[in-house]
C-alpha cells in the first residue's frame, strides 16, 4: 500500500484543481517561501480529521478555504481527495484503489467519504489504525515538530510507539470494554438494589393483598343489603309522590276556577275604564280648544300693540334719511371741484420727466467707454502677478525640497543614534538574560511543589465531596420514608372522616334524625339534640377502648337539651323509629358524691378523670362516669365490687365491665372500632400530622444545609483544580519563557554586526543629503532677483488703473444724482394719480350713499301703510275669539259631570276583582305548600338515586321496574350492615391496589432475576477480553520496543559517526502504561538531557528515532517537512543516506530548500505563485530529465 495522489481543490491557497502524483521512493516539494509547500502537508492531515484549526496553521476551520485574492473570488468549497493503492488490501476494504475525501462548505458544513461514500470522521480513523498514518501518527514530522517530539512527555511519546506496535486498535477496544464492563457494573448494582427494594415491598403487599380480599367480600355483601334498603326506600317515598300529586291536581282545578271568575269580573272592569278614559278624553279636548282660544285671544291683541309701534318707528326713520341726502349732496359737489384741479398737476410733471431721461442715457454712454480702458489695465496686471505667483510656487518647492532633505538628514541622524543605543542595549541584555536563566528555573521548582501540594489537598476534598454524598443519600431516604409515613396517616384519616361523616356505627334512627336536623331548614323538636354522648367526651387513644366498654350502648344516645320540648310533638314522637335512645340534660338526677378506691390494690384511675368535656357537660360527664372505677384486672374487679357500697361500676384494662347490679360484660370494645375510639384516633392523627410536617421541615432544612455543604466543597474542588491549571499554565509559561531567553541570546549576538554595518550606510546618506540642500540654496538666490523686477511692472499697472476709477467714480456721481431726480418726479406723479383715483373713489360713493338714501325713504313709506293693514285685521280677530270661549267653557262642565257616574260604577266592579283574588290567593298558597312537600319528597328520592348512584354505582329507577316491594325485619337489615362496617373499619388502611399490584411484582422479580443472571454472564465475558486483549498488547508493544530500541542504538550510532542513546520504560512492570525515556550521547559529548542538545542534533535524534519506528514497522507512506532545516551539510548528507536507505520500505515526500535533499528525489515538485496568492505546482521527473539529456 502506498500513497498515489492528492488532489487539492479550493483549499488554501490551491484555488483551482491540483493534482500531485507520488510513486514510490522520495518526492521533494520545493519553492520559495510563503508559496504554499505547507499546505500540502497540511491537506493530508485535514482529509484524515484533524479537528484543530491552529495545529492547520488557521484562526478557524474556514480558513481552510480560499479567501479570494486580488484578481479572483473566495471559493464556496474546499476539497481534498487521497488516494491510495490498495493492492496489498493492508487496508481493511476489498478495493484495490481507496479515495479518502474531506469538503468544507462556508456555511460550515463538513462531509467525509470514503470511495465518494458519505462516511463518518470514526470510519476514516478506524481504517488507518496500527498503519502509522494519521494526523498524531509518526509518519508525519511537521516543520518546528522535531523538538516537541523530543521535548514531549514519556506518555505522550509512548502513543508513537503505540502505533507502530499496531495496539492502537486494541486500546480502544480494551476502553470500550472498560466502558462497557463500568455500564454493566452499574446496571448490576441498580439491579441488585431494585431487587431488595422488591423483596421488602413483596412482603409489605401480600399482606395488603390479604386485607383487601376481605375488603372485597364484605363490601360486596354490604352493598347488596344497601342496595335491598334503597330499593325499599325508594319505593316508600314514590308512594309518597303519587298521594302528593293528586292533592296538588285537586288545588289546580280550584284555582283554575277562580281565575275564570276574576276573568270575567275584570272584562266588565276594562269595560268600564275604556268608557271613562273615552270620556276624559274628551274633558281634555274641550279644556284644549278653550286654552287655545284664549291664547289667539291674546296673541292677537298684542299684535295690534306692535303694529302701533312700527308706525312710529317708520315714521322717524324717514325724517332722519332726509337729512342726510341733503348733507351728500353738498359734499359731492366740493369734491368734482378738486378733481379737476390734480389732472393739470401731472400733465406737468409727465414733461419733466422726459428731460431727465436724455440727461442719464448720456452720462451711460461715457461711464462705458471708462470701463473698457479698465479692464485693459486690469488684464495686464494679472498677468504679471501671474509670474509671481509661479516664481513664488517654485520658490516654495525649492524650499520645501531643502527641508524634506534637512528632515531626512535628522532621520537618518536619529537612526544612527538608535542604531548606536540599540547596540549598547544588547550588551546590557545578554547579560541580563544570562542572570534570568537561573530565577526562571528556581520559578520553575517552586510551581511544581505547588502543584504536589495543591493535588493532595483536591484529594483531601474528593474524600469529604464523597462522605456529604453518603450522607444526603441517608437524608433522602429518611425524608422519603416520613413522607410515606404521612401519607398512609392521611389516607387513614380520610377513611375515619368518611366514616364520622357517614355516621357509620350509629344506629338507624339516631342517624336518621342527626341527618334531618342538619338537612332542615326549620328542624323543630330536632334543635333540642346537642349530639350523641360519644360527641360529649374526648380521651386519648389508649383510653378510648377502656372508656367505650364503660359506657357500652349510651355512646350513642341522643343529648337533649329540653325534654319536655323534644317529646311535645306527638306526631313527631310517633314517626320515630330505629330504637331511639336519649338522655336529657334537665332530667339528669343529682350525682351522689363517689368513694375513693385509690388506695386500694388493683385501683388505676376514675373514668372522670380520664375525659375532657365542656363545661355545660359536667353534670352529664359525672352521672355517667364519676362511679366508674378503671382496675388492672377482672379479680380486681371483683375484689373491689365485694366491698363496694356506693354502686360504683369497675371496668378493667382490657374492656370487661362489673355492673352495680353484679352483671359482668366480657370484652366489649376493645376492637378500637367504637365512636370514641375513632374520635380519638382522628384527633391523635391530626396531632400526628402536625408533627410530621415539622419533622418534614426539619429533615428538609438538614438536607438544604447538607446539600450547601455539598455545593461549597464541590467549588473548593472546583477552585482547587483552577489552582492547579494555573499552576501547570505557569510552569509551561516559565518553561517558555526559559526557551524564549535563550532564543534572545542567540538573537542578540547575531543581531550586533549587523547594527555595525547599518550605521556606515546611514552615514553616507547623510553625506548625500548634505549635497543636494547646497544646490537647491543656490536656485533659491537666483528666483529672487526675478521676483523684485516683477514687482516694479505690478505697481505701475496698479497706478493707471486708479486713475481710471478715479474719474469712473465722478462721472457715477453725476449720473447717480441724475437718476435720483428721476426717481423724485416720479414718485410726485405716483402721488398725483393716488390723489386723482381717491377722489374719483370719493364722488362715486357719495352717488351711491344719495341713491340709496331715496330709496330707503320710499320702502319707509310702504312700511307705514302695512303695518294700519296689520292694526285694523287684529281688532277684529280679538271680537271673534271672544265669543268662542264662552262656548267652550259651558261644553266642558257638561262633560264633568258624566264622567263622575262612571267613576262611582267602576269601584263597585273593582271591589268584586279584589274579593275574588283574595279567594285565589289562599288557594295558590295552599297549592304552593302541597307542591313544596311534593318537591322535597321528590328531592328526598332523587337524593337516594344519587346517592345510590354514587355510593354504589347503582341505578334505582332501572332496577325499581322490576321491583316487588315484601315486608322484611329491616332492624336486621340494618345490624347487619353496621356488622358490616366495623368489620371494614377494623381491616383499617385498605390498598385496593395491592392484589394487582402483586401480580405486577412477582412478574416483575422473575423479571429482574433473568436481567441479573445476564449481567453476571456480561461481566465474565467483558473481563475475559480484557484480559485477552492486554496480553495481546503486552506481547505486541513488548516485541516492538526491543526493535525499536536496537534500531535506534544501531541509527544513532551511523547518524552521529559514534555515540550511544537508548530508549527505556518508565516502569518496566507497567508495560501497558509506561511511559518512554529517550537518552542520548553524541560522540565526544557527556551524557545529557535532550532539551540540551543543538538543533541540528535534536534533529538528527528524532530523525534517528522515527527512522528506528520505521524499520519496526514501516507507514506506507512519510511527511517530512523542512525537517532538514536545522542540518549542516554534513549531517544532511547523512540524512540523506538514511532516507534513501529506506525507500524499499516507504515512501517519502519530503518539503524542502535543501539543494542536497533535492538532489536525492526521484520527482520533484515545484511551487509557485504565478498569480498573487494563487499556488500552482511545476513537476520534474528526474530519471526522465536525464534521459533526455
Amino acid at each position: 500500500m502506498f500513497l498515489k495522489r492528492i488532489t487539492l481543490s479550493g483549499f488554501k491557497s490551491f484555488a483551482d484543481a491540483v493534482d500531485f502524483d507520488f510513486g514510490p521512493g522520495v518526492t521533494c516539494v520545493v519553492g520559495p517561501n510563503g508559496c504554499g509547500k505547507s499546505n500540502i502537508l497540511d491537506a493530508f492531515k485535514w482529509v484524515l480529521g484533524e479537528q484543530s484549526a491552529k495545529s492547520l496553521r488557521g484562526r478557524q476551520m474556514l480558513d481552510m478555504i480560499f479567501n479570494g485574492s486580488s484578481t479572483r473570488k473566495s471559493s464556496g468549497m474546499a476539497r481534498v481527495d487521497l488516494i491510495f493503492d490498495n493492492a496489498d488490501r493492508k487496508l481493511p476494504l476489498d478495493a484495490a484503489e481507496i479515495s479518502v475525501t474531506r469538503k468544507l462548505y462556508r456555511s460550515g458544513e463538513s462531509e467525509y467519504l470514503i470511495n465518494n461514500q458519505p462516511s463518518r470522521l470514526k470510519d476514516i480513523r478506524e481504517i488507518f489504525l496500527d498503519t502509522g498514518i494519521g494526523t498524531e501518527a509518526y509518519s508525519v514530522i511537521e516543520q518546528g515538530k522535531v523538538d516537541a517530539l523530543l521535548r514531549s512527555s514519556p506518555g505522550e511519546r509512548r502513543v508513537i510507539f503505540e502505533e507502530a506496535a499496531g495496539i492502537s486498535r486494541y486500546k480502544a477496544r480494551r476502553k470500550e470494554a472498560q466502558r462497557r464492563l463500568e455500564r454493566t457494573e452499574q446496571n448490576l448494582l441498580r439491579v441488585a438494589d431494585v431487587m431488595d427494594e422488591l423483596e421488602k415491598r413483596l412482603r409489605s403487599v401480600k399482606l395488603a393483598a390479604g386485607k383487601a380480599r376481605n375488603f372485597q367480600e364484605y363490601d360486596q355483601r354490604l352493598r347488596e343489603l344497601r342496595s335491598e334498603r334503597s330499593l325499599a326506600d325508594y319505593h316508600r317515598l314514590t308512594e309518597q309522590v303519587s298521594r302528593q300529586s293528586a292533592e296538588v291536581d285537586a288545588l289546580t282545578d280550584r284555582v283554575t276556577g277562580l281565575r275564570t271568575q276574576i276573568a270575567q269580573r275584570e272584562t266588565e272592569e276594562t269595560s268600564l275604564t275604556a268608557q271613562l278614559d273615552a270620556l276624559s278624553a274628551q274633558v281634555s279636548a274641550t279644556e284644549n280648544e278653550l286654552v287655545r282660544a284664549q291664547s289667539g285671544m291674546t296673541a292677537q291683541e298684542e299684535r295690534e300693540t306692535a303694529a302701533a309701534q312700527r308706525i312710529e318707528e317708520q315714521r322717524g326713520l324717514r325724517g332722519r334719511l332726509s337729512d342726510r341726502l341733503a348733507a351728500d349732496e353738498a359734499r359731492l359737489a366740493a369734491a368734482r371741484g378738486e378733481l379737476e384741479e390734480k389732472h393739470a398737476e401731472g400733465a406737468r410733471l409727465q414733461e419733466e420727466t422726459h428731460a431727465l431721461h436724455a440727461r442719464v442715457d448720456g452720462l451711460l454712454a461715457e461711464d462705458q467707454a471708462l470701463a473698457r480702458r479698465l479692464a485693459e489695465a486690469q488684464a495686464a496686471l494679472e498677468d504679471e502677478k501671474a509670474g509671481i505667483v509661479e516664481l513664488m510656487r517654485r520658490t516654495a518647492q525649492v524650499h520645501n525640497e531643502i527641508l524634506s532633505l534637512n528632515r531626512h538628514r535628522e532621520s537618518l541622524s536619529g537612526q544612527k543614534e538608535k542604531l548606536e543605543a540599540r547596540h549598547a542595549t544588547i550588551l546590557t541584555e545578554l547579560a541580563e538574560r544570562v542572570g534570568r536563566q537561573g530565577e526562571v528555573r528556581a520559578r520553575i521548582d517552586e510551581i511544581e511543589c505547588l502543584i504536589a501540594a495543591e493535588q493532595e489537598r483536591l484529594e483531601a476534598k474528593r474524600a469529604e465531596a464523597e462522605r456529604i454524598g453518603g450522607l444526603l443519600s441517608e437524608l433522602t431516604e429518611h425524608l422519603a420514608r416520613v413522607r410515606d409515613e404521612r401519607t398512609s396517616q392521611i389516607s387513614r384519616l380520610e377513611v375515619l372522616r368518611e366514616m364520622e361523616r357517614r355516621m357509620e356505627g350509629v344506629g338507624q334512627g339516631v342517624r336518621s334524625l342527626l341527618e334531618r336536623k342538619r338537612d332542615e331548614a326549620d328542624p323543630g323538636p330536632l334543635s333540642e339534640i346537642r349530639g350523641l354522648v360519644a360527641d360529649v367526651f374526648e380521651t386519648d387513644v389508649e383510653h378510648a377502648p377502656v372508656i367505650e366498654a364503660a359506657l357500652a350502648d349510651w355512646v350513642q344516645c341522643l343529648v337533649i337539651a329540653d325534654s319536655r320540648r323534644f317529646l311535645s310533638d306527638p306526631e313527631f314522637v310517633a314517626a320515630l323509629s330505629g330504637g331511639v335512645s336519649a338522655v336529657g340534660l334537665d332530667r339528669l338526677p343529682p350525682v351522689i358524691n363517689a368513694g375513693t378506691f385509690a388506695a386500694q390494690p388493683g385501683y388505676v384511675a376514675c373514668a372522670l378523670d380520664w375525659v375532657r368535656y365542656a363545661d355545660e357537660m359536667t353534670h352529664l360527664a359525672r352521672h355517667l362516669l364519676a362511679k366508674t372505677i378503671v382496675v388492672e384486672t377482672l379479680d380486681d374487679a371483683f375484689t373491689l365490687a365485694a366491698e363496694d357500697v356506693g354502686g360504683h361500676r369497675f371496668v378493667t384494662r382490657a374492656g370487661e365491665v362489673v355492673e352495680p347490679d353484679g352483671r359482668v360484660r366480657i370484652r366489649h370494645a376493645l376492637n378500637g372500632g367504637g365512636l370514641i375510639s375513632r374520635k380519638s384516633e382522628m384527633r391523635e392523627i391530626e396531632q400526628r400530622l402536625a408533627e410530621f410536617a415539622d419533622r418534614v421541615a426539619q429533615i428538609e432544612d438538614q438536607l438544604n444545609r447538607t446539600q450547601a455543604e455539598s455545593r461549597h466543597v464541590a467549588d473548593v474542588q472546583q477552585q482547587l483544580r483552577s489552582s492547579l491549571y494555573d499552576a501547570n499554565t505557569a510552569r509551561v509559561e516559565a518553561r517558555a519563557a526559559l526557551q524564549n531567553i535563550e532564543e534572545a541570546v542567540r538573537r542578540l549576538t547575531h543581531e550586533q554586526p549587523l547594527l555595525e554595518g547599518e550605521v556606515v550606510q546611514l552615514q553616507h546618506q547623510m553625506d548625500e543629503a548634505a549635497r543636494q540642500t547646497a544646490e537647491r540654496d543656490e536656485a533659491l538666490r537666483s528666483m529672487s532677483g526675478e521676483n523684485a523686477e516683477r514687482e516694479r511692472r505690478v505697481e505701475a499697472h496698479q497706478a493707471k488703473i486708479d486713475a481710471i476709477v478715479e474719474e469712473r467714480t465722478r462721472l457715477q456721481e453725476g449720473l447717480t444724482q441724475a437718476r435720483v431726480e428721476l426717481g423724485q418726479l416720479g414718485e410726485r406723479r405716483k402721488q398725483t394719480a393716488d390723489a386723482i383715483n381717491a377722489l374719483r373713489r370719493v364722488v362715486h360713493e357719495l352717488e351711491t350713499s344719495a341713491t340709496g338714501c331715496r330709496a330707503e325713504i320710499d320702502q319707509a313709506e310702504a312700511r307705514i301703510a302695512d303695518a294700519e293693514t296689520a292694526r285694523q285685521a287684529a281688532k277684529e280677530a280679538v271680537e271673534a275669539l271672544r265669543v268662542e270661549t264662552a262656548r267652550l267653557q259651558a261644553e266642558s262642565l257638561s262633560l264633568r259631570q258624566q264622567r263622575e257616574t262612571l267613576r262611582g260604577d267602576l269601584e263597585v266592579t273593582t271591589d268584586a276583582v279584589r274579593t275574588l283574588r283574595a279567594e285565589q290567593e289562599s288557594a295558590e298558597r295552599s297549592l304552593h305548600e302541597t307542591q313544596m312537600m311534593l318537591a322535597q319528597t321528590q328531592v328526598r328520592r332523587d337524593e337516594l338515586i344519587v346517592r345510590t348512584r354514587e355510593e354504589l354505582r347503582i341505578d334505582l329507577a332501572e332496577r325499581y321496574a322490576s321491583y316487588e316491594y315484601a315486608e322484611k325485619d329491616w332492624t336486621a337489615v340494618e345490624s347487619e350492615i353496621d356488622e358490616l362496617r366495623r368489620k371494614i373499619e377494623r381491616l383499617g388502611n385498605v390498598n385496593l391496589d395491592a392484589i394487582t399490584e402483586l401480580a405486577e411484582l412477582e412478574q416483575r422479580q422473575t423479571f429482574l432475576t433473568t436481567q441479573r443472571k445476564d449481567l453476571e454472564e456480561s461481566i465474565r465475558q467483558l473481563k475475559d477480553l480484557i484480559d485477552r486483549l492486554n496480553a495481546e498488547s503486552r506481547e505486541r508493544f513488548e516485541k516492538t520496543f526491543i526493535e525499536v530500541r536496537e534500531n535506534f542504538r544501531t541509527l544513532f550510532r551511523k547518524l552521529f559517526g559514534g555515540g550511544r542513546a537508548d530508549i527505556q520504560l518508565e516502569n518496566a512492570e507497567d508495560i501497558l502504561e509506561s511511559g518512554v525515556e529517550i537518552v542520548a550521547q553524541p560522540p565526544g559529548k557527556e551524557l545529557q538531557s535532550i532539551t540540551l542538545m543543538s538543533g541540528g542534533e535534536k534533529t538528527m535524534t528524532a530523525i534517528a528515532l522515527v527512522m528506528s519506528i520505521f524499520k519496526s514497522r514501516p507507514s506506507p507512506c512519510a511527511f517530512l517537512d523542512e525537517v532538514d532545516a536545522a542540518l549542516d551539510e554534513a549531517n544532511n548528507e547523512r540524512f540523506n543516506r538514511i532516507v534513501q536507505e529506506f525507500t524499499s520500505l516507504s515512501q517519502f515526500i519530503v518539503i524542502t530548500h535543501s539543494k542536497r535533499t533535492m538532489s536525492v528525489a526521484d520527482v520533484m515538485y515545484g511551487i509557485t505563485m504565478q498569480e498573487p496568492g494563487v499556488s500552482t505546482r511545476v513537476s520534474v521527473k528526474f530519471e526522465q530529465a536525464a534521459g533526455a539529456a
